[in-house]
């Protein structure tokens, strides 16, 4: 999606901003920007989750929308923190956790302890850039989640836990040149 897209379709999300615990429309009449609180103005991303909140992936860290102001959330030392500050997509699941793709690795973070549980896969140094360049999430109807690196696909349960990777055959040379047919073959 163009970025000029994703501007028109943000702001469309905000105006439509439904507040979850009462059900009630707030309209807005403003775009967010870093001007508001937002840690980058460009927004690869947007997802509310069933608190309400809405969540805004940017290239320059993940940011929470009540309404009324801008929490923004960036990697730091700690364990609990986003993998990587360039957040390139969402997923709402249920009990109110949301998935996280970054440039460096997937973050489940859990609304009732605020708390980032990431998970980062290794196979080989070579590839480990490629495998957790975290670019798609979908939900299957069976609740799956399905994650879309720039090398291979992951399927976690519903307890967030990994149950099958599906890797490319492609190598590091050939990877640039091909890993988007086999992403495409998946991800429509």
């Amino acid at each position: 999606m163009p970025h000029l897209y994703r501007i028109l379709f943000f702001s469309l999300a905000i105006c439509f901003y439904v507040k979850g615990s009462t059900q009630s429309f707030n309209s807005i009449s403003k775009t967010l920007t870093t001007d508001d609180g937002l840690s980058s103005n460009k927004i690869n991303d947007i997802a509310q989750n069933e608190d309400g909140f809405l969540w805004i992936a940017t290239s320059d860290g993940l940011n929470r929308y009540d309404g009324t102001e801008v929490v923004q959330y960036f990697h730091s030392a700690d364990p609990h923190s986003l993998p990587h500050n360039y957040v390139y997509c969402l997923k709402p699941l249920p009990g109110n956790f949301i998935a996280v793709g970054t440039q460096s690795g997937l973050a489940f973070y859990n609304s009732k302890t605020q708390r980032f549980e990431n998970f980062y896969y290794s196979v080989s140094d070579s590839m480990d850039e490629y495998n957790n360049s975290i670019t798609r999430l979908e939900l299957a109807p069976n609740g799956n989640l399905w994650v879309g690196t720039r090398n291979c696909i992951f399927i976690f349960n519903t307890d967030r836990k990994l149950i099958k990777t599906i890797s490319s055959p492609y190598t590091v040379a050939e990877i640039n040149q091909k890993r988007q047919k086999f992403v495409e073959r998946i991800f429509p």
